[in-house]
């Protein structure tokens, strides 16, 4: 999908350069790959805080659950 955003010059600037070292015409890939790291940390920011506010709240085996959920997701992320 095709969308316009406001670019200040010297980001412009900026980005045109690290693609042209990487081989590219455009800073597509770019704008991309800082979105997803961008969008990861907030999500991930939110999932903690979400997890502090719960704590004390969890019954008997419910952390060991959890951790065993998060141990999978962290080798799942990993792997991707």
């Amino acid at each position: 999908m095709s969308t316009t955003i406001e670019i200040p010059d010297r980001y412009r600037n900026i980005l045109l350069s690290l693609a042209a070292r990487k081989g590219k015409t455009d800073y597509t890939e770019i704008v991309e790959e800082a979105l997803e790291q961008y969008i990861a940390g907030q999500m991930k920011t939110a999932l903690k805080d979400k997890v502090l506010d719960m704590r004390g709240t969890w019954k008997n085996g419910e952390v060991e659950e959890i951790k065993s959920r998060l141990f999978h997701l962290r080798k799942e992320w990993k792997a991707s």
